[in-house]
């Protein structure tokens, strides 16, 4: 299945052209987990994953045609 990553902020040194945006090719039942590991970013790093706009448990198996966006945890105020 195809899926579509937009990757943000720091997070786009993980694209292999650092556009920030990669197609990948993902397994039938890959998840978010699947993804990070494919974009070989580091579980320990903090971050915020939408799929969609939505928020969702990274073992929750994905679908073709969404789009996954990972943004760093942002702090301060």
């Amino acid at each position: 299945m195809r899926i579509t990553v937009f990757l943000y902020l720091d997070f786009r040194k993980f694209s292999p052209d650092s556009t920030g945006r990669v197609t990948l090719d993902a397994p039938d039942k890959a998840d978010l987990l699947w993804v990070l590991a494919a974009l070989k970013i580091p579980p320990e790093r903090r971050k915020v994953l939408l799929v969609d706009g939505r928020q969702r448990r990274e073992t929750e198996p994905l679908k073709e045609g969404e789009t996954i966006s990972i943004y760093p945890v942002l702090e301060g105020g």
